[in-house]
């Protein structure tokens, strides 16, 4: 699944929430477009992947303190 499709399942967004999680727990400063052309595999500069790999991190833990299958269960129903 698509680090797209976790974060809409989860219901954030890339600039309300995962830009700013970026910065404060991962340091890494990007504007929406540059975060957007990462996560769409658009762009492949060293940036980008660190970018795409704490995107993959920090979701995972959204998804974590949500119960993953308890939210993926919602959406199957």
């Amino acid at each position: 699944m698509t680090l797209r499709v976790r974060l809409m399942i989860l219901g954030k967004q890339i600039g309300r929430d995962l830009i700013p999680a970026l910065a404060e727990k991962e340091r890494i400063f990007a504007a929406p477009e540059e975060v957007s052309r990462a996560i769409n595999k658009k762009q492949f500069t060293p940036k980008a992947l660190a970018i795409v790999e704490a995107s993959e991190r920090i979701v995972s833990e959204w998804e974590k303190g949500n119960g993953k299958n308890q939210v993926l269960g919602e959406v199957q129903k």
